[in-house]
């Protein structure tokens, strides 16, 4: 289940309020935005139950805090504030009790705002060059299938007036589509 909201198009987020332990942190990792209110607490009680996290719950927590914090959190089964989370980068924002889905929903707001096939590929994209090395990220073209839609391209038709001979691009390919002819300005 954790993996399938992983895994999901569409952008998720999660506001966090109370204890986020085991399972429910778990739950939270899956998620593209973690809002945590300022009295929430996070921990990982397996090593004191007789237990290893799972793989892909510790794999997925390496990616977000690095190795070393990774080892402390499985390791000693400590609690930590969400403050703490904060500076970890585990949680993308704290915020008081009391506003907590007050701002969950003004993020949900702001995301409505956006194109939902732009969210979708710019989600797509982040997540692929999440589990790559950076070499390899190389290979991910965003641009590629950026370019193909009718919203870059519309994007880009205020510069085709502007732009002069020579324009600009991205990786040594024109950024529009329609950037190799020459505009008089």
């Amino acid at each position: 289940a954790l993996e399938m909201v992983d895994r999901m198009e569409q952008v998720t987020i999660v506001a966090i309020n109370g204890f986020a332990v085991g399972g429910g942190l778990h739950l939270a990792l899956a998620c593209d935005f973690r809002i945590a209110a300022d009295t929430a607490t996070f921990w990982y009680p397996e090593i004191t139950l007789g237990s290893v996290v799972g793989t892909w719950q510790m794999s997925r927590l390496m990616r977000i805090v690095g190795p070393a914090k990774v080892r402390e959190m499985i390791l000693t089964g400590d609690h930590y504030t969400a403050p703490q989370m904060l500076d970890m980068g585990l949680v993308t924002k704290v915020v008081p009790r009391d506003s907590l889905l007050t701002e969950a929903n003004a993020l949900v707001s702001r995301l409505l705002e956006k194109k939902a096939g732009i969210l979708v590929q710019a989600k797509a994209t982040i997540n692929a060059l999440a589990s790559t090395s950076v070499s390899d990220g190389f290979a991910v073209s965003p641009h590629l299938f950026l370019r193909s839609s009718q919203s870059f391209q519309n994007a880009c038709s205020p510069f085709d007036k502007l732009r002069v001979s020579g324009g600009f691009s991205v990786h040594g390919e024109p950024a529009c589509p329609e950037q190799s002819r020459r505009v008089e300005p």
